[in-house]
């Protein structure tokens, strides 16, 4: 995958800074909790994402919880661009696809999508050719083709400084 420039980074302020300043985070990541996020300007499949992801020591984004959800959101509102009909915000690949075998939403660590936090539209499989594969666009998150080019997010447990990892 190239890195487009087409993507406008976030304010100054946040680009490569952390919003928590006690724990250190990869220039380019945001911060939030125990976790940091990757809106990356690398725009790939599916697939090419969940591969970019793991070469930066992370995986595509699941949503856990409503604080991560709305965190995420407000966060990726921040990549739009102004067009003659309104905002409009940059797609970003999460790690949430379906199985068609067994008619449901996973997320890349096999456990299965929590009906709480967001619903997907009910899958015509016509229409994805390919599969299908969840894609977060401002505040909504969206079924579409997973060989189609969209942008990368990545998160990661944060790193406490001065443990090791433990693997």
């Amino acid at each position: 995958m190239s890195c487009p420039d087409s993507l406008p980074g976030p304010p100054d302020a946040l680009w490569g800074q952390t919003l928590d300043k006690r724990e250190k985070c990869p220039a380019l990541w945001i911060a939030s909790q125990d976790r940091s996020y990757l809106f990356s300007p690398e725009r790939g499949t599916w697939d090419q994402c969940k591969f970019y992801c793991i070469s930066q020591s992370a995986k595509l984004l699941k949503l856990e919880s409503k604080e991560e959800l709305d965190f995420i959101t407000a966060t990726s509102f921040q990549y739009s661009e102004h067009r003659a009909a309104g905002a409009y915000y940059y797609p970003f690949w999460t790690g949430l696809s379906y199985n068609s075998g067994k008619r449901m939403w996973f997320w890349t660590d096999d456990s299965a999508l929590s009906s709480n936090l967001f619903v997907l539209s009910d899958l015509n499989p016509q229409n994805y050719e390919g599969g299908a594969c969840a894609y977060l666009q401002g505040d909504k998150v969206k079924p579409g083709v997973c060989g189609e080019l969209r942008f990368c997010l990545c998160e990661k447990q944060k790193e406490i400084q001065g443990k090791n990892k433990l693997h």
